[in-house]
């Protein structure tokens, strides 16, 4: 039978300049989840992304994407008003400015309701604008277990540079149809924040998020690794998950980790392992991916669930004994 996972959210145009002053170009936004996903996916497995890209795009994301056979082409939008662009500048690896141009529009039901059959969707709001809790509940209403990445949802959309943190109003409605979700700790804190961030410890602001609809809430920290925070029958539990240790000198572009993350995550889910196991791989992912740069490395990625093994050993026999993580309630 076969198991597909859905991606849905934009293709960006990106401009990169790094802590060390160094500039370059790609496309980004979700080609970072279906690049990290569709080198360890098997033949009877289906990719698909639903996104808005611009049409002068067509040629260099088709001839990124056709090696892959379990990546279906189908859902993708060939915008003619062009493609969106985003400058990040990263100040450190765990801090950057980033500016963006808007040139496309938000996805409208008939286009997003093919990934409704899919069994894992991935919402990747890597613009903003490209979902609303209404789409996220027709991905939801047919069976499908959703990961929320909110991302931009809690950026500002003005022009030019300096976007700032928002609080988002209705983070419920967001939240309602959604089974795991995730963001890094300032955007979990805005979007759990009622008129600004939630102003105490970030475990606080996961239990708000659990009882509103998903079952996991994930917090990544960058360099300091990832929190955890899951529902285990009538009880609530957390982890901190270590990174994947990668000296300083080897991490050459922070750029797509925090969607590898996901993309570990939801390949954890697809063969049914639990929040922990999943959240180990999606650290193991995020932690390859920051040793590349640009999406054409993705290609040569080591298998990260070998290196799961190797490297969260220890985690993995706490899992075992049931000692992974604490109640939170």
């Amino acid at each position: 039978m076969t198991r597909q996972i859905a991606v849905v959210g934009t293709i960006n145009h990106d401009r990169i300049v790094t802590p060390a002053g160094e500039t370059y170009e790609d496309l980004g936004g979700i080609l970072y989840n279906v690049l990290t996903m569709a080198p360890f996916l098997g033949a009877d497995d289906s990719l698909l992304p639903v996104a808005r890209v611009g049409a002068e795009r067509r040629a260099e994301v088709e001839t990124l994407l056709s090696p892959y056979p379990c990546i279906d082409l189908s859902r993708l939008l060939w915008w003619p008003g062009g493609t969106n662009e985003t400058v990040l500048r990263y100040l450190s690896a765990d801090v950057r400015e980033e500016s963006l141009v808007e040139r496309i529009v938000p996805l409208r039901e008939e286009e997003v309701q093919g990934a409704a059959d899919s069994r894992i969707v991935i919402a990747n709001l890597i613009w903003g604008k490209e979902l609303d809790p209404t789409l996220l509940h027709v991905l939801a209403s047919r069976g499908a277990r959703v990961l929320l990445d909110i991302q931009s949802l809690t950026l500002t959309f003005r022009q030019g540079p300096g976007r700032a943190y928002r609080n988002i109003p209705a983070w419920r409605e967001w939240a309602a149809p959604v089974e795991v979700l995730k963001g890094n700790e300032e955007e979990i804190r805005w979007f759990a924040g009622e008129d600004g961030p939630h102003s105490g410890a970030i475990l606080g602001a996961m239990r708000k998020l659990l009882g509103a609809g998903p079952s996991v809430v994930v917090a990544t920290k960058g360099t300091a690794g990832s929190t955890v925070a899951w529902r285990e029958g009538d009880r609530t539990r957390a982890a901190e998950v270590r990174p994947l240790d990668v000296p300083p000198e080897e991490c050459v572009d922070a750029t797509g980790c925090g969607d590898a993350y996901t993309s570990g995550f939801a390949l954890a889910l697809l063969d049914d392992e639990g929040p922990p196991e999943a959240a180990l791989l999606g650290s193991t992912l995020a932690g390859l991916v920051c040793r590349t740069r640009g999406l054409r490395a993705l290609a040569g990625l080591p298998d990260p669930w070998k290196i799961r093994k190797e490297v969260y050993r220890p985690e993995i026999e706490r899992m075992a004994r049931g000692e992974f993580g604490a109640g939170i309630d």
